[in-house]
């Protein structure tokens, strides 16, 4: 059966045009126009990330203990209490 559908596809020219050429046309036509290279946006560190790498790192490397850890884990319970009073006010929005 695809050996039927085959011969048929490459006997006809239109057919054969529009299963081989426009789909390589659309290839460059779209590759060419889509860029996803990011400009102009302004972004910000919201998530205090590199609080989480000194912890684990002074953790491993020296062995610290909660003494030594406690500013990056109140860091942390700050953004994730922020973290939650902003969604359930947005959640609170949707809502009514």
């Amino acid at each position: 059966m695809a050996r039927k559908e085959l011969i048929r596809i490459l006997r006809d020219p239109m057919t054969l045009f529009f299963t081989l050429v426009i789909p390589i046309v659309e290839l460059f036509v779209l590759g060419y126009a889509i860029d996803t290279n990011v400009r102009h946006v302004r972004t910000g560190q919201l998530v205090p990330a590199s609080s989480v790498f000194d912890a684990a790192r002074g953790v491993s490397l020296r062995g610290a203990g909660h003494g030594d850890l406690w500013l990056h884990a109140l860091e942390l319970w700050a953004m994730a209490l922020a973290t939650l009073a902003v969604s359930s006010l947005k959640f609170r929005k949707q809502i009514a």
